[in-house]
C-alpha cells in the first residue's frame, strides 16, 4: 500500500480543494486534526493519541490534517522531528495519509534530508497566484473610473503598469507606489485592482503601526510561535498586496523589501514565499517624486517600477463625491429622520460649503456631522417647547 505524504502551501481554499481532490475515489477516510492531537499532549505522548484515534476508527483510513497554525503550537526543535514522527505513524498504518499545510523551512528541510521508501510517495502542492488578462484589465479600468472620482489621469498610469503582464515572461512583480494626499482614492484602487482580478481584496499591512518591537519580529521573523509576514503571504489569496501608509514606517525596515521587489521573493528565519505575479502596491503622502526618492534612499526607490501620483480633489470632484455619498448616508436614518432632511433641504445646504472638505473621508464625516447636528437641533427644540408648554 503506498503512503502519501502531501505538503501543500497556499491559502486555506486552496489547501481544502487538494484535499477534495485527493480523496476523490475515497468514500472511506476519515479526517484527524493535529490540532485536536495536539491539545492533550500535556497528558500524553502523540503515538499514545495516533494509536486510540486508530482504535477508535479501524474501518477507517484516517488522514491526518496539519493547518498552518498548529506549527505555533510547537517549539522549533520539535517541528524538526516531527516529519519523522509522522513518517513512522505511517509506516505502522496508524494513519494513510497526511496533508500538511505551509510548514516552515526547518520542517522542509527534514523531508530534503530523508531517504524516501518505496512505501511513502511526497507529493508537493504550490498555489499560484493569479494571473493578469485583458478582461479583467477592462474591469479595472471600468471600476476606477466609476469609482475613483477626481483621479481620471491615474487610469491610463495603472492599465499601462498592468498591461505589460498579460505577456510576461519572467512573472517578476510589479511594484507600485502609489502617493498624494490622504484620502483621495489610493487604498480603494488597490482594492479595485485586486477585486478584477482575484474576486477579492488586496492583502493588506497598515505601515503605520510598524512601530514596536512586536511588529519588526512580525517583518524579520523570530520565533516560530509568533505572527509573521511570510506566514501571512503563504495563507494570502490575492496576487495584489498592499503596504499603506508605506512613508509611515520606520526606515530600518524598508530593507526588507528589497528581495521582494526585485525578485518576487520573500524570506524570514521559519518561512519563504514566492511572490510570483504578484502587484505590490505602496501607498504614502509623498508629494513629489524627489521625496520619494530622497525619504525611501537609491536602493528601495529604484525597485519601484511605477510612481502614480493622486491628486488633491477639486470643487467639481468634492460635489460629486457629496452627492454620493448624501444619498448613501441618509438611508442609515429612519423614514421620519429622511423626511425632516428632506424637508430641510440638507443636501443644497451641504454642498454651500463643500470647498471646505478636503478628501473623501472628510466629506463622509461632513454629511454624518452635519445631519446629525440638524436632526439634533431641531430633536431638542421639540422637547425643551414641550417641557414650556407643561
Amino acid at each position: 500500500m503506498m503512503n502519501i505524504f502531501y505538503i501543500i502551501e497556499g491559502p486555506d481554499k486552496y489547501f481544502d480543494e487538494c484535499i477534495k481532490e485527493s480523496e476523490a475515489e475515497s468514500q472511506n477516510t476519515q479526517h484527524i486534526y493535529f490540532r485536536d492531537m495536539i491539545s492533550v499532549i500535556n497528558d500524553v505522548s502523540l503515538d499514545s493519541v495516533i494509536q486510540r484515534l486508530k482504535e477508535q476508527h479501524v474501518e477507517k483510513e484516517l488522514l491526518l490534517i496539519v493547518k498552518t497554525e498548529d506549527f505555533s503550537s510547537l517549539n522549533e526543535h520539535y517541528v524538526e522531528k516531527l516529519f519523522f514522527q509522522m513518517v513512522t505513524w505511517l509506516e505502522k498504518e496508524y494513519i494513510y495519509s497526511i496533508a500538511v499545510q505551509n510548514p516552515p523551512t526547518v520542517f522542509l528541510d527534514s523531508i530534503k534530508n530523508y531517504s524516501s521508501t518505496k512505501n511513502l510517495e511526497v507529493v508537493h502542492q504550490q498555489y499560484q497566484l493569479p494571473t493578469i488578462n485583458k478582461s479583467s484589465l477592462k474591469e479595472i479600468a471600468i471600476n476606477l473610473n466609476e469609482k475613483i472620482i477626481g483621479q481620471k489621469q491615474i487610469i491610463s498610469q495603472i492599465i499601462a503598469a498592468l498591461y505589460l503582464n498579460i505577456n510576461k515572461v519572467e512573472n517578476l512583480p510589479i511594484v507600485l507606489m502609489f502617493y498624494g494626499p490622504p484620502g483621495v482614492g489610493k487604498t480603494e484602487s488597490a482594492n479595485i485592482i485586486s477585486n478584477a482580478i482575484n474576486g477579492t481584496e488586496a492583502f493588506r499591512q497598515q505601515m503605520s503601526m510598524f512601530k514596536t518591537m512586536e511588529f519588526n519580529d512580525y517583518i524579520f521573523g523570530a520565533k516560530l510561535q509568533s505572527k509573521s509576514l511570510t506566514r501571512d503571504l503563504k495563507k494570502n489569496s490575492s496576487n495584489v498586496i498592499l503596504f499603506d501608509e508605506f512613508n509611515q514606517c520606520p526606515e530600518y525596515i524598508y530593507s526588507a523589501f528589497f528581495q521582494m521587489f526585485d525578485e518576487g521573493f520573500y524570506e524570514d528565519i521559519n518561512y519563504s514565499v514566492s511572490l510570483t505575479n504578484s502587484i505590490i502596491i505602496c501607498t504614502s503622502n509623498y508629494e513629489t517624486v524627489e521625496e520619494i526618492k530622497n525619504k525611501l534612499g537609491p536602493a528601495l526607490f529604484s525597485r519601484f517600477t511605477h510612481l502614480i501620483k493622486f491628486n488633491n480633489l477639486d470643487i467639481s470632484s468634492k460635489e460629486k463625491l457629496l452627492k454620493r455619498y448624501y444619498e448613501e448616508i441618509i438611508r442609515d436614518f429612519n423614514q421620519e429622520d429622511q423626511d425632516l432632511i428632506e424637508a430641510l433641504n440638507l443636501k443644497e445646504k451641504i454642498l454651500d460649503f463643500v470647498d471646505s472638505f478636503s478628501n473623501v473621508r472628510n466629506i463622509k464625516n461632513g454629511i454624518r456631522m452635519f445631519i446629525s447636528r440638524v436632526l439634533a437641533e431641531h430633536f431638542l427644540e421639540e422637547v425643551l417647547n414641550l417641557e414650556e408648554v407643561k
